[in-house]
């Protein structure tokens, strides 16, 4: 009976955690329009160390892309994937050097893509806290 009550307990978390990744819906950005938020230890895991989050953003083939990330409290990285969940650019340190990330990319199918903001961290809370992004886009000339 106590087997069955553990497996039982255990197919629940399962399940609840399955139901809950599967309901993950990135949040949605409008275009040239700054936001401001913070990465928690509830987002996800990054590769790197740190966490991440990600955001729809609605495209046009033929157009170029840029994607600002700064901020005072982390080490930002920045990653572009195109409506078929291919990567179309990442950045970790922008021009300057810095720890913002500043990503372009040109835009070669229109639809819906992903910006995956993220924090390069050693771990603990050195990746968390506020950041702003912005993503522009240009027509090509």
């Amino acid at each position: 009976m106590r087997r069955s009550l553990l497996l039982a307990s255990t197919l629940t978390l399962a399940l609840a955690a399955s139901s809950a990744a599967a309901a993950y819906e990135p949040g949605t950005l409008a275009l040239n329009r700054p936001v401001t938020e913070r990465l928690t230890a509830n987002d996800a895991p990054a590769s790197n160390g740190g966490v991440s989050r990600d955001y729809r953003v609605a495209l046009t083939a033929g157009s170029f892309v840029i994607v600002s990330v700064k901020s005072e409290d982390f080490d930002t990285t920045v990653e572009l994937f195109g409506p078929n969940r291919s990567s179309q650019g990442s950045n970790d340190d922008g021009p300057n050097g810095g720890t913002d990330s500043l990503l372009v990319a040109e835009v070669s199918e229109t639809g819906n893509y992903i910006v995956r903001v993220g924090s390069f961290s050693g771990g603990g809370d050195a990746g968390l806290g506020q950041f702003t992004i912005r993503v522009l886009q240009f027509e090509n000339p």
